[in-house]
């Protein structure tokens, strides 16, 4: 009964927070470019501040577990989210927001891997992809229908109203993460080597690398895909085009952990990146919404396979003594990942690069990273395939 109750909380949790301050993402650069007036490299900065800091942070987060408990991990992480969105939007100084990005960054890196930690443990072996899918399911679920009333309360009574809505929902999430059970079980605090070591060893480098590009699909919706839609469309299509992204995350999350349950790890994200590449294509060839949508939902399918496996698969590779820190030493490269596409996605814009070089550019590896999980999927660790 508490393996089933922690997951369910957990899961209406995540569901709120990013019902709010998850689904806000999209639109931060937007509003600081637009209605701040910070560049498109100062704008990318915030977020970048984020995502870097979250990288950074989740090394450590073994350590902050061993000093505060899983539970007042998990609590004061999800804290920090309702913290940036009241900077953001109501304050208007730009060293103000970058202090908000870092505690945020500190905050998510904390919530993520508290609450990935507790799934895992309270999972079976044979059900790691399955429960971690749940957890992500509902996280994109709250992420899609965030994104559609953000918009809506947007486009009819403005940022005011819009803040409001966030920072309601998000303290309402934050809520409920008091209910988790309380573990007795006192984690070690493991030297930094062995964190470092715990990156690269095993097969805990390829998913280190499969987490960090994988990542760029979120970016590019973050900022680049969003300035696209703008740009192509205006921004009341950006509502309704990018949707599909929180749409296909939150369909997959679920299915993709159950799948690789079934068929193995390896060649479920194998998958996942071929059809992250076709999303992307498709932009070279046609220039219409319907393909923005299809491209989101295809962006969407990636980003939501890629670290639900991922996060099973550290499971299949990890003892419960170690799993805290080597869940956040491994998914610090999915953060950074992130925070790389978003200032490299700035850039671009800020360079002039067309839409269309940048696109290829980003399927360019998505397609290296497909190959590379193909070529490896007879591998197995232990008696399950990976």
């Amino acid at each position: 009964m508490s393996k089933k109750r922690d997951l369910s909380i957990l899961s209406g949790a995540t569901f709120l927070i990013f019902m709010g301050a998850g689904a806000l993402q999209p639109y931060i650069s937007p509003y600081l470019k637009d209605i701040r007036g910070l560049s498109s490299i100062q704008a990318s900065l915030i977020l970048t501040t984020v995502y870097f800091t979250m990288a950074f942070s989740r090394i450590f987060t073994g350590s902050i577990v061993y000093y505060l408990s899983l539970y007042l991990t998990i609590f004061l992480g999800a804290l920090t989210y309702t913290i940036f969105i009241v900077v953001l939007g109501y304050t208007g100084y730009f060293s103000l927001w970058i202090i908000g990005g870092l505690l945020w960054g500190i905050g998510a890196a904390m919530f993520w891997t508290g609450i990935s930690t507790q799934v895992l443990n309270k999972s079976s072996i044979a059900k790691y992809g399955t429960s971690t899918g749940v957890l992500r399911f509902f996280t994109q679920i709250g992420l899609l229908i965030g994104f559609f009333i953000l918009g809506q309360f947007l486009t009819k009574y403005g940022y005011s109203s819009f803040f409001l809505f966030a920072v309601l929902v998000t303290t309402l999430g934050i809520a409920i993460t008091l209910f988790v059970s309380r573990e007795n079980y006192e984690y070690p605090r493991l030297p930094v080597k062995e964190i470092l070591f715990s990156m690269i060893n095993r097969e805990a480098w390829l998913i280190s690398l499969l987490l960090f590009v994988s990542s760029f699909s979120y970016g590019l919706i973050l900022n680049l895909l969003n300035f696209f839609v703008k740009k192509s469309f205006g921004l009341e299509m950006m509502n309704k085009t990018l949707i599909f992204f929180y749409l296909s995350a939150g369909i997959f999350s679920l299915s993709g952990g159950i799948i690789s349950d079934r068929i193995g790890r390896k060649r479920t994200l194998t998958f996942a990146f071929l059809i992250g590449v076709l999303g992307l294509v498709i932009l070279l060839f046609w220039n219409n919404p319907l393909i923005v949508s299809l491209t989101s939902f295809f962006l969407g399918l990636e980003f939501a396979i890629v670290p639900t496996v991922s996060t099973a698969w550290i499971g299949d590779i990890t003892t419960r003594r170690e799993r805290p820190t080597v869940l956040g030493a491994i998914s610090s490269w999915g953060n950074l990942g992130v925070a790389f596409s978003i200032i490299f996605g700035g850039l671009l814009i800020q360079w002039e690069v067309s839409f269309k070089r940048s696109f290829l550019i980003f399927a360019a590896l998505f397609f290296f990273l497909s190959l590379l999980c193909g070529l490896r999927t007879s591998h197995e660790y232990g008696n399950r395939k990976l």
